[in-house]
């Protein structure tokens, strides 16, 4: 069957988020994959003051995360508008209603075929997300996982193999030469440590600032470079703290001239020259039960050095 119009679901930009990034990368994917295919979004909005405005023109509907009757609106002018494919990016926080429910009622009314990535696959579901998952697999032709190991959690929690769909976490290219990268982040003849992504307490990035007096005692230009905005979820309830925090943690330990934190949300393309210019990418996460990291599936698929504390992505990714 050919697809004519997909729509996808899903945080989007300038909401600032995983998820958001990984959906306005596969409404390009697939763009660019499928020329004669019409590709819009419908956005979760986190009802945080955002002008409806402020969306490119692919959006073509905004739900108001917490609003039920918005989920169902939006299923009716989705119905109304014809379309082909219905992509859910799934993940727990960003939906509303307990364990993120809303967003059943949006798929139990839209008439098109659905297929729904989860972003987040738990070794034990709740109670109440184990039945959002089951409708979810009910509603959808397909749950796509982005790793073998999520396969296996999904089917030994009663979820039918043939309903589930293993696609690897897609990657940029990223062609760029080390050396003139390093210099663009006045880097020049360092040996650059790197961690990106949005900052939060679960990123670990204390622990290896403690370990770089070590590294330094034998690499003294080594540099440690932390990548990325505080995670707004983060900022609204802590302010900058944890920033602060790590900031003096640094300072403590003499290593102010090789720290270096880079306080803004980077696009692909920032992103993509930093990893160009790292000799190694470091995740120091302390969640055990991650079961994606576009982060380390950037890092990994370019063939960087990757360092890594055991969560279930990296277990994988990295086994050989």
């Amino acid at each position: 069957m050919t697809c004519q119009a997909v729509t996808l679901i899903g945080t989007y930009p300038p909401r600032r988020c995983g998820i958001a990034t990984f959906t306005e990368d596969l409404a390009a994917a697939i763009a660019t994959a499928l020329p004669d295919a019409a590709v819009d979004v419908v956005a979760i909005d986190d009802a945080q003051g955002r002008d409806p405005t402020v969306y490119p023109p692919c959006v073509c509907a905004a739900i108001a995360q917490d609003d039920l009757a918005s989920y169902e609106a939006a299923a009716d002018a989705l119905n109304a508008r014809g379309c082909s494919l219905v992509c859910v990016q799934h993940e727990f926080g960003i939906f509303g209603g307990p364990d993120g429910s809303y967003l059943l009622a949006f798929l139990r009314r839209v008439r098109a075929p659905v297929v729904t990535t989860l972003h987040t696959v738990l070794e034990h579901f709740t109670l109440g997300q184990m039945r959002v998952v089951e409708e979810l697999a009910l509603l959808s032709a397909k749950l796509v996982v982005m790793s073998a190991r999520a396969c296996g959690l999904l089917v030994a929690q009663g979820v039918p193999r043939e309903k589930i769909g293993f696609v690897p976490h897609g990657i940029p290219r990223i062609p760029a030469d080390r050396e003139t990268e390093k210099a663009r982040l006045d880097a020049a003849g360092r040996e650059l440590v790197l961690t990106f992504g949005l900052l939060s307490p679960n990123k670990g990035i204390e622990t290896a600032i403690r370990a770089m007096p070590t590294l330094v005692r034998e690499r003294p230009q080594a540099l440690y470079l932390v990548l990325g905005a505080t995670h707004p979820h983060i900022r609204r309830q802590h302010g900058e703290r944890y920033r602060e925090s790590l900031i003096v943690l640094a300072a403590e330990l003499g290593l102010s001239g090789n720290v270096r934190f880079a306080d803004t949300y980077s696009d692909l393309d920032g992103i993509t020259s930093a990893i160009a210019a790292a000799d190694v990418c470091l995740l120091p996460y302390r969640n055990r039960e991650q079961i994606t990291s576009g982060t380390l599936a950037y890092a990994f698929g370019n063939g960087r050095a990757v360092v890594a504390t055991p969560f279930w992505h990296a277990e994988e990714l990295l086994a050989d």
